[in-house]
């Protein structure tokens, strides 16, 4: 017999160490997520984008995404995503939006990783970090920044064939729509 279940002081004692480490988790993908979006948005704040270090970054994420191949205003898609997924995280409730903000925040960790990796840099350390705290995070929230499950039912196999089957056509299909690429 679990005696956990039958002593409500070790259910709070067990709650609040679950809770304790949901923040401990979360707050630092929240803070990342802001302060890139900071980094960003302080280049239009009059008196901050005079400071030195405002500058410096803006100089390093030049370079960046230069080494990485991307072109310079991915800064401007990436950074108000990275402000809305600190916003979504840190917020009460709102499940889904949660969701999606740890998705967002997954992709951007693990693309972070193959972006470096397929530069020829070394392993991203404090991306793959973020990464495994965005997933610990997501795994210990708290049941009101869930969304409510349900229950599972029992499905036939033929819609999962006949997604199978569209899938393969239009990967077939779409071969007829690639662009000519000139003979040289």
């Amino acid at each position: 017999m679990d005696t956990r279940s039958n002593n409500p002081a070790k259910l709070t004692q067990t709650g609040r160490r679950r809770t304790i480490a949901y923040w401990a988790f979360t707050l630092p993908v929240v803070f990342e997520n802001a302060a890139g979006a900071m980094w960003l948005f302080s280049r239009f704040i009059p008196g901050i984008r005079r400071l030195h270090a405002t500058a410096v970054f803006a100089q390093y994420v030049h370079v960046m995404l230069a080494h990485l191949g991307y072109p310079q205003y991915f800064q401007y898609i990436l950074n108000p995503w990275q402000l809305a997924c600190a916003a979504a995280l840190i917020a009460p409730r709102l499940p889904r939006v949660k969701e999606w903000a740890y998705a967002g925040a997954f992709f951007n960790y693990s693309s972070a990783i193959a972006s470096h990796l397929f530069a020829g840099d070394r392993l991203d350390v404090p991306a793959a970090v973020l990464a495994a705290l965005t997933v610990i995070s997501w795994a210990l929230r708290p049941a009101d920044r869930r969304l409510v499950e349900s229950p599972p039912s029992q499905t036939s196999p033929w819609p999962w064939v006949a997604s199978a089957i569209v899938l393969v056509l239009m990967l077939i299909l779409s071969l007829f729509w690639l662009p000519k690429i000139p003979q040289q």
